[in-house]
């Protein structure tokens, strides 16, 4: 996989494009969900303004555990290559 790892800036602070390694496989799920609630739609009393709120909490959710994963790892790779974490680098985290 290819990762954009462009650095951009917003409100004067660093912003990564933490949707940038959504893989083949998420993508084919994001649009299994969608298909699955347009077939919903269709045979439940929903009406499109709770549809779009419903689609509008799943894409937070989902930009909200791209972005803790993506500050996760980071913080895991920032502290991995301290010096101090010798050990870790060699496997033996603890």
């Amino acid at each position: 996989m290819n990762y954009d790892f462009t650095l951009q800036m917003k409100d004067g602070e660093p912003a990564f494009n933490t949707a940038g390694g959504r893989t083949p496989e998420f993508i084919a799920a994001a649009h299994a969900v969608n298909n699955y609630l347009d077939e919903l739609v269709k045979v439940l009393p929903i009406t499109q303004d709770q549809l779009d709120k419903l689609s509008g909490l799943m894409a937070e959710n989902v930009m909200q555990a791209e972005k803790g994963a993506f500050e996760y790892g980071l913080a895991f790779g920032t502290q991995i290559n301290e010096p101090d974490n010798q050990k870790a680098k060699r496997g033996h985290l603890s």
